[in-house]
């Protein structure tokens, strides 16, 4: 008997970077330089994965005339994620994500850009149970197992339009985090709501500036041979970010539109019949024990936190007042569980901030954070965390910037069960039959009616009939009567 049972497994996070170049013609001072990245598409190997992935470096610089101009490239590149049960059939998703950005150079610019790739995959798993057969007596224990499955691939289109702050010369670049904070299924629907977070960067006459636009999104997803047994765990990237400037009588509008690609997994609990001991009343047996190690992914909480810090100017000139702040981007997370779940890590922010001197400065801010949720989680086992910044706001304050914020915290984890099963059976020697016409069993500790039927080569259905009186579940000091035939 075959239980078959998926595993949702997570690759370990790898770290590296990558070198690249950029010649800014007539640049006189790198103002702002950013980066992001988007996975395009993967190669699944046995033992690894490929991730073909763009990199874009986009540059703001002053030109000899004092003004502002930029540079956008991008660069498609692949960097490899490596687990020994990896397969070609592993349905892993994957990410991208910039982690901090370095940089020397005024015209010929060298940049170092620090990436993160990480992602789960599905590993198919299953468990040989003996076959109940033969004359073979057994105990059974229902468990819960989870089927796996990837979620197709879903695209959506978001718009929304909005009116800017102040006029709008030139945009410059666009960057979208998206957040899906609810999921429910049906039967062949799947229905998500969510957040995108649009950080858009431009000039509005010749000054830097920024902006966030949130474009809230609910949308039924169909999805053949789901139900509402089923649980969806999705995740959505921007694939295109279109931004139109429409400028009539004088006023101007964004019309902002997010094409995003939704993908993941849908887990079903299913129940699993699993052989915890057997035994013959004919025969002695030679019993095989394997372990079954089973999870379940029990620990999934969205919450919003608030997060604040301050960053000293050091050596950089004084600050009168913060120009635009860049996308923010999460590192070095860690999950710990210490008085409830702690997440902690750093956040990290590229600002450009106006000087006492009137010039443009660039400061690259990190605050550290700490995240408690309070509570008894049972999910110790594959517990990790996905941090987006949802907000993020500064001042300059006599030589430091203050930075405060609210960030989504989505936090998951998976709880770990082991059954020990009987995996097979060998005939060693026919059974020694007890002689005697009555029997006298005394119950010991933590014994069931299944171990005492066992001891004495009987069944649980004969020792209650030939025990009437008894009370079911038996406790220790209970004497269960054995009767045989002159």
């Amino acid at each position: 008997m075959y239980v078959k049972c998926d595993k949702l497994i997570s690759i370990n996070p790898q770290q590296f970077f990558e070198n690249k170049e950029i010649y800014l013609e007539g640049a006189q001072k790198v103002v702002s330089l950013r980066s992001r990245a988007r996975v395009i598409s993967v190669e699944e190997l046995s033992g690894e994965v490929k991730l073909n992935y763009r990199l874009t470096i986009t540059a703001v610089y002053l030109t000899s005339a004092e003004a502002l101009d930029f540079k956008e490239e991008s660069y498609d590149l692949t960097t490899t994620l490596k687990n020994h049960l990896l397969t070609p059939q592993s349905n892993v998703l994957a990410e991208v994500n910039v982690i901090g950005v370095e940089y020397v150079g005024q015209s010929n610019v060298k940049v170092r850009v620090y990436l993160e790739a990480s992602g789960k995959f599905i590993l198919a798993c299953g468990y040989k149970n003996v076959e109940a057969e033969g004359g073979l007596i057994v105990k059974q224990s229902a468990q819960k197992v989870e089927c796996v499955k990837p979620f197709s691939t879903a695209e959506i289109v978001v718009e929304n339009n909005v009116e800017p702050k102040e006029f709008i010369s030139d945009i410059i670049s666009t960057d979208t985090d998206i957040t899906i904070k609810s999921v429910s299924t049906a039967t062949d629907i799947c229905e998500i709501s969510g957040e995108a977070q649009t950080y858009l960067t431009y000039v509005s006459g010749n000054e830097l500036c920024s902006t966030i636009i949130t474009t809230p999104f609910e949308r039924e997803l169909l999805s053949e041979g789901i139900t509402d047994m089923d649980q969806a765990y999705l995740k959505a990237i921007a694939n295109t970010i279109n931004v139109t400037l429409n400028e009539e009588d004088g006023a101007q509008s964004l019309m902002l539109e997010i094409v995003m690609d939704v993908s993941g997994y849908t887990i079903r609990n299913e129940e699993a019949i699993f052989i915890t001991d057997c035994y013959s009343k004919d025969s002695e047996l030679k019993v095989k024990l394997a372990h079954a190690e089973l999870t379940e992914n029990i620990c999934r909480t969205v919450s919003m936190q608030k997060f604040s810090g301050s960053v000293s100017l050091d050596d950089g000139p004084e600050g009168k007042s913060i120009v635009c702040l860049g996308t923010p981007f999460v590192s070095a997370t860690n999950v710990s569980i210490s008085d409830g779940i702690n997440v902690e890590g750093v956040i990290s922010v590229e600002l450009v901030y106006r000087s006492e001197q009137n010039t443009l400065e660039r400061l690259l801010a990190e605050v550290p954070y700490k995240f408690n949720f309070k509570g008894d989680f049972d999910c110790s086992g594959d517990l990790c965390a996905k941090v987006v910044v949802k907000e993020i706001s500064g001042r300059m304050r006599y030589g430091y910037v203050e930075l405060m914020g609210e960030a989504c915290v989505e936090l998951n984890g998976t709880k770990i069960k082991e059954v020990k099963f009987v995996e097979d059976v060998e005939v060693v020697a026919p059974r020694e039959v007890n002689d005697a016409v009555i029997s006298v069993y005394l119950v010991g500790e933590s014994e069931t009616l299944f171990d005492v039927a066992k001891a004495l080569a009987s069944t649980e259905e004969e020792l209650i009939e030939l025990n009437p009186e008894i009370n079911l579940p038996i406790k220790k000091g209970d004497k269960i009567l054995m009767y045989r035939p002159l």
